[in-house]
């Protein structure tokens, strides 16, 4: 029998279809408005490697001939518009089956035929070799079935098809129960929920991706696992199934000896599947990197952790899983805010706003991080800091005074550069006393201080003028001898009555940078390490 392929054609854009398959170099004949019953003697006369039909109308009677075409033919092009190429990826094709949206793209419909072509090749290829690949498989869940990790093997579909007893000994359901419950999917069944785009990743990279979640097992106990899936590939290079391995690491501190058992089982795994393809030898190298990446997943976790926390706290909580609340009786806190924030809103897009914010803060946290200050939060144009903790120091009145100071120097040269935009105005206060620190939160943690000074700082803030730094009499008393200050009257503050109020005009000439009063010189620097 000669072999040609076949046109079903009733479109005008034919001449497309002809030009391809002559610069493909491939024989071919054509049929107009064509129909089953015309079409049997062909099939009979010729061997058909594909068929293409090019239809602008997909209607009743075409769906009728693709039905009758999938027993004569393995691989099928459809030519058509995108809307109907929506509903005919609906209908059942037993073999090869593609489209090409209209107006036709050459190139692409080059690269389409080429594909169909070489699955007619794979098809007749890979026959032999399905049994030998089925052996191997059922090998490997014998190995499995001797490990306490679980195993579960599912078809690119996400239907479960086996589970190791392993599965048993983490959920305490046979897979049985686990199907009536919950499902037959592991699309369904799964915690995570980003398992399609995970499957998906591994179908795209062909390699392993692992990620972990928690589960809920028969007995009502949380559990934590490891789970990392893997394609197994047939001996074509093709994805056939996926291969689920799910490690208990609840008691993370002693993950190290489970984690060295789960390495081992997967190294003999991959050694036991090596000769089957080449792509279950990346399996290996992916194995024995995994300690190394979840050490790495660590640290990243520790480094954001750092970023949110003080050192201190966050050692506290990676050690104990909890930071206990602390006093302390000698901090310095320091509030900021904006005058007039809420007509600045008005006149400005919400993009500049954040964006100006962003600067302003970015700048307080170099300021305040120089002096040793620990950030607490940002509230809206608020800024709020403290200095004396987590690491005590009776230093804190004067970091924090020099850090307002510098900030406010940092303000008003912004306004004498940047005239022809908004005013932003900065007001400081700053109170010493006693408060309390601690971390609350279950799922983002927040760092926070509570107590009088708090209150009484923030009071300083509301009560003070742009441009300057308000401080309250208590802290007046610990630098009094080293800043020039104006008294400036009291206020009423909750819990404490009157306070009196400074204005903190400068460091004192004798003891700042060409006696400027902003920036100290190192006679300061010495009394103040002294504290």
């Amino acid at each position: 029998m000669q072999n040609k392929i076949l046109i079903l054609n009733d479109s005008d854009d034919i001449n497309i279809v002809i030009n391809s398959l002559i610069e493909l170099k491939h024989d071919y004949i054509i049929f107009e408005n064509p129909f089953i019953d015309k079409l049997k003697s062909f099939f009979s006369e010729y061997q058909t490697s594909l068929c293409i039909l090019n239809s602008n109308n997909i209607d009743k009677d075409k769906y009728t001939l693709i039905e009758q075409l999938n027993s004569q033919i393995k691989s099928l092009i459809i030519i058509t518009d995108k809307k109907n190429i929506v509903n005919l990826k609906k209908i059942k094709f037993d073999n090869y089956i593609d489209f090409v949206n209209k107006p036709i793209n050459k190139t692409e419909l080059h690269i389409r035929i080429t594909n169909a072509l070489k699955y007619q090749k794979k098809l007749f290829s890979q026959l032999p070799k399905q049994k030998e690949s089925d052996d191997e498989l059922l090998n490997l869940k014998l190995i499995a079935d001797k490990t306490n990790n679980s195993y579960v093997i599912f078809g690119l579909d996400g239907e479960i098809e086996w589970t190791n007893q392993g599965f048993y000994k983490i959920y305490g359901y046979t897979i049985d129960e686990y199907k009536k419950l919950f499902g037959t999917s592991i699309l369904s069944t799964s915690t995570n929920g980003d398992i399609s785009k995970i499957i998906n990743q591994c179908i795209v990279n062909k390699s392993s991706t692992d990620y972990i979640s928690s589960c809920r097992t028969k007995n009502g106990e949380t559990k934590w696992l490891n789970t990392t899936i893997t394609p197994i590939f047939d001996s074509n290079n093709e994805i056939s199934k996926f291969i689920a391995v799910e490690a208990d690491i609840t008691q993370l501190k002693e993950s190290e000896e489970a984690l060295s058992q789960q390495k081992e089982d997967m190294m003999a795994l991959t050694d036991y599947l090596e000769n089957a393809n080449q792509q279950l030898e990346e399996q290996k190298n992916e194995i024995d990197k995994q300690k190394k990446i979840i050490e790495e997943q660590k640290r990243r976790t520790d480094a954001l952790l750092l970023n949110i926390l003080p050192k201190e706290v966050a050692m506290q909580l990676a050690r104990k899983g909890h930071a206990k609340p602390r006093s302390y009786k000698q901090t310095t806190v320091m509030f900021t805010d904006f005058k007039g924030f809420t007509k600045l809103c008005e006149t400005l897009e919400p993009t500049e706003i954040v964006n100006t914010l962003d600067g302003f803060f970015a700048k307080f946290d170099d300021i305040t991080e120089k002096y040793y200050i620990e950030k607490i939060k940002t509230m809206g144009d608020a800024y709020m800091c403290v200095g004396g903790l987590p690491l005590r120091n009776k230093s804190n009145p004067f970091d924090v005074v020099l850090a307002g100071l510098e900030v406010q120097n940092y303000m008003k040269k912004l306004i004498t550069h940047e005239r022809n935009k908004p005013l932003w105005e900065l007001r400081i206060g700053i109170h010493t006393g006693s408060v309390i620190a601690g971390v609350v939160g279950k799922k983002k943690f927040v760092y926070d201080i509570w107590g009088d000074t708090v209150n009484i700082a923030s009071r300083m803030e509301s009560a003070g003028e742009v441009g300057k730094v308000n401080i309250s009499e208590t802290t007046y008393e610990y630098i009094k001898n080293y800043f020039s200050c104006k008294f400036r009257g009291k206020i009423e503050a909750k819990n404490k009555g009157k306070v009196n109020m400074y204005f903190v005009l400068g460091i004192k000439p004798k003891y700042s940078i060409d006696g400027k009063g902003i920036i100290p010189n190192k006679e300061f620097i010495k009394i103040i390490n002294k504290f």
